[in-house]
């Protein structure tokens, strides 16, 4: 996602602010309250589609996939050995 001009000088207002009022936040926790205050809406609406799919998939008769095998597919893609 590419920002606009306005939702960068919003942004830099944020943190202009966050700086005058003192408040000790690092940049990685500034970014993630501008996040929480502005979502994303596309992303938002998307993720719901995506629930709302998978709810009438479930309605359907759709049991997905068992936990154990998708947590063992991540693991296996994401380098993560299993606890013991």
């Amino acid at each position: 996602m590419v920002a606009s001009t306005d939702e960068l000088r919003t942004f830099s207002e944020f943190l202009a602010e966050r700086v005058r009022s003192q408040i000790s936040l690092s940049p990685e926790e500034a970014l993630e309250e501008w996040r929480t205050l502005h979502p994303d809406m596309e992303r938002f609406e998307e993720d719901v589609a995506a629930i709302e799919e998978a709810l009438q998939d479930r309605a359907n008769g759709d049991a997905g996939r068992p936990f154990d095998d998708v947590l063992t597919e991540l693991r296996s893609e994401y380098g993560v050995p299993s606890k013991s």
